[in-house]
């Protein structure tokens, strides 16, 4: 039998960074104003992984963030466990302020809808709600000024996520609300960036908000600046701080990818990039750093691990089919790795309403099991939002074979994605992408 997993208000859990430290994070309530999602509180200060601190103490530390989360997943994940329970203040829950800016405008004269179009996605993004929890939500067609610095971002996020933002003090996800609000690292995190703008190709290295290194590539010349040598040739070393900036995933490296551009560059300064190694750096392969935070093995060494006690009925990178525990089998399809990531974005090429958040893979899974599964509809329920998509079966012989089939569906889309880009060409029309796209 599959390890039951019981999560109440009070619980009190800790979550092991790449086995060098750990965070420490509360259970304060759920969240009726966003699909009753878990709301959970990360503590400022981090621990010894051997560290036993007293959670009375802990639980009055500073708040690094508010966010809603899955617990158990991360839990069957093994990168969090419950240490202990503490009691909840519940008088904070009034001063949390969470918001999040749809791809929606709604609403406008007349009661009507539509679609903001992609090129105005992202600078600005506009038609925010914002709440508190278990509150009305607010519509805001421009986000207040006076939020900007207040606000914490209201999706639910999945573990890895949530994870991220434990080690860098941001999410790692490209995000439309970043372009508004401040997103300030921790101070002395390494931050490695590279991105290509007016043909020249930029390497940027911040510790914390302040941008610490960079190196320009253009046709001809190399400039590699530093806190040392802040100006050279006409190039200054930009001031614009991480918090300021917004950032996708293909923007992000790794440090070992930034210093092979960098040194490969040392010996070749205002030389012309086709004698010398310049084009290696140009066209050097890269991963994003996400990649780095999603590595399982990383805390799969954790001695205190628990999940081998988890009986998984389908897992690979991105999917995980196992019951949960609460009399449930779960999907959960984890959007935000890698590959689902990359084909959600062409999927968006080909048609823009094809935003393959956890609404857009629902709409798309919903048709797919209505127009060649009809014997799954009705069979469960859905709870998708940001960066996941969930189902959730009966825990019984029918539901875990249900669940099963579901989870070879969406494996077999991934490993056939042509057929998921021939889908949308064919039949965006007929898919719901979002739940003002329906009809009752």
């Amino acid at each position: 039998m599959a390890k039951r997993i019981v999560t109440k208000p009070g619980f009190v859990y800790s979550a092991n960074i790449d086995g060098k430290y750990k965070r420490y994070f509360q259970y304060i309530c759920k969240d009726a104003s966003n699909l009753y999602s878990e709301v959970i509180k990360v503590f400022k200060p981090v621990y010894p992984i051997e560290a036993s601190p007293d959670l009375e103490h802990v639980v009055k530390e500073d708040v690094l963030f508010y966010a809603h989360t899955i617990i158990c997943i991360g839990i069957h994940e093994g990168i969090w466990k419950k240490e202990g329970k503490q009691p909840v203040d519940n008088d904070e829950l009034s001063s949390i302020l969470f918001g999040s800016a749809n791809l929606v405008i709604s609403p406008t004269e007349g009661g009507l809808t539509y679609k903001i179009p992609r090129s105005f996605r992202i600078n600005p993004p506009r038609n925010w709600y914002v709440w508190k929890v278990n509150g009305e939500r607010i519509f805001y067609e421009n986000l207040p000024t006076s939020l900007y610095d207040k606000l914490e971002l209201g999706d639910v996020y999945s573990f890895r996520t949530i994870l991220s933002r434990m080690k860098y003090g941001v999410y790692y996800t490209p995000l439309h609300e970043y372009s508004v609000i401040r997103h300030d690292p921790l101070p002395n995190v390494d931050i490695y960036l590279k991105r290509e703008t007016d043909g020249n190709l930029y390497y940027f290295h911040y510790r914390g908000n302040t941008l610490v290194e960079e190196m320009i590539i253009t046709n001809s010349t190399v400039i590699r600046l530093s806190e040392e040598k802040r100006k050279y040739d006409g190039y200054e070393l930009t001031t614009k701080k991480f918090g300021e900036t917004y950032c996708s995933f293909d923007d992000f490296i790794t440090e070992e990818e930034f210093l092979a551009a960098w040194n490969q560059a040392h010996d070749t300064i205002h030389s012309d990039i086709k004698d010398s190694h310049h084009a290696d750096v140009k066209n050097t392969n890269h991963t994003d750093i996400k990649d780095e935070i999603m590595k399982e093995e990383v805390f799969q060494s954790d001695a205190n691990n628990d999940s081998d006690d988890v009986e998984y009925i389908m897992r690979n990178d991105y999917l995980s089919v196992f019951p949960n525990g609460a009399g449930e089998v779960t999907v959960y399809f984890d959007i935000e790795s890698e590959v689902p990531y990359e084909i959600g974005n062409q999927m968006e090429e080909i048609d823009d309403r094809a935003y393959m958040n956890g609404c857009g893979w629902e709409g798309l899974l919903n048709f797919v099991i209505k127009t060649r599964h009809p014997e799954l509809a009705d069979t469960f329920e859905t709870d998708c939002e940001g960066g996941t998509y969930v189902a959730l079966f009966p825990d019984d012989a029918e539901g875990a074979k249900n669940a099963r089939k579901l989870g070879e569906i969406i494996v077999s889309l991934i490993d056939n994605k042509e057929e998921l880009f021939r889908i949308v060409r064919e039949h965006a029309d007929d898919i719901c992408w979002d739940e003002l796209d329906c009809e009752d």
